[in-house]
């Protein structure tokens, strides 16, 4: 595992769950480093964890986008078969947790499950954050949008940001 995503990794965990170290000091051995090119799929295996130490990666659902996941953020891939694609919208440099993997550390430390717990909060304010901007008007969306996600902009075309935004290619084209 690359030296500097390890401590990212270990630094978003304390943050998290700060006795993880303590109760499993080899759970890092358990990831899988994973780089990728821009356009690059992650296979979406069910039950599997994704950490994101560098890039982007948008979650797309019947090739609309529905998430898009920053360095440091987490994908966890529900257990309940989806159409759900995750794509590199950049270079990108992911760590993987396979369900298996999950399962074998729980065996070792059912305490961890509280680390998941907050792994799965994490997602859904994530998640929520889409919710809640559907819910705003138009011109808000794309505010809090490029307040949150300034980066993604020049990386989607403006096509995709109107699908995420549920808005017109023209109602951006005016204000871009």
């Amino acid at each position: 595992m690359n030296e500097n995503m390890e401590t990212l990794f270990g630094d978003y965990l304390s943050d998290l769950y700060p006795d993880w170290l303590a109760e499993l000091p080899t759970l890092l051995d358990y990831f899988i480093h994973i780089e990728l090119d821009t356009g690059e799929h992650l296979p979406a295996k069910l039950g599997d964890i994704y950490f994101v130490g560098v890039g982007t990666i948008g979650k797309y659902e019947k090739h609309i986008p529905k998430r898009y996941i920053l360095k440091t953020g987490i994908i966890i891939v529900p257990l309940k078969r989806n159409n759900v694609q995750l794509k590199a919208i950049e270079a990108s440099a992911v760590l993987l947790l396979k369900r298996d993997a999950l399962y074998s550390l729980l065996k070792l430390s059912p305490d961890l499950i509280k680390l998941y717990d907050e792994l799965l909060a994490q997602q859904q304010q994530e998640k929520d954050f889409r919710t809640h901007l559907l819910e705003i008007s138009k011109g808000d969306r794309l505010t809090l949008f490029r307040e949150k996600f300034s980066q993604v902009i020049p990386l989607i075309t403006r096509r995709e940001l109107a699908k995420f935004l549920d808005t017109s290619e023209e109602f951006l084209r005016q204000r871009f």
